[in-house]
């Protein structure tokens, strides 16, 4: 719309143009690294590994694509923000909460990617 507006000043023009491949560029970027996050995860969901070997390749995973905000919930290392205490449980309740949020993280990565088409 900026663009229809300018008569003949060539430098605002491209300074609009930058501006918008900027923006294209971010928002593509974020696209391909919510797939890649999602197919990634999902491979290793799909792969007969023991919680400690999904739990290692998901913390390795948090820092390939730079510590995404979203994944924290299911990162060993990362502290719990709920009230959830995991020495009241089994560890068997505690593996399974941690799937939870991965499965749930997926879903929201997904329903993401379809809002994004």
């Amino acid at each position: 719309m900026e663009l229809a507006w300018i008569n003949d000043d060539i430098l605002s023009a491209i300074e609009i143009i930058e501006k918008i491949l900027d923006r294209e560029h971010n928002t593509q970027s974020k696209a391909t690294s919510i797939k890649w996050q999602y197919c990634i995860i999902k491979s290793l969901l799909n792969e007969k590994l023991s919680f400690e070997e999904l739990s290692s390749k998901l913390d390795v995973i948090y820092a390939d694509f730079d510590y995404p905000e979203d994944m924290e919930k299911f990162i060993s290392y990362m502290p719990i923000k709920d009230d959830y205490n995991p020495t009241e449980h089994t560890r068997e309740e505690n593996e399974k909460r941690i799937l939870k949020k991965v499965y749930d993280f997926l879903v929201r990565k997904k329903n993401e990617l379809i809002r994004r088409i």
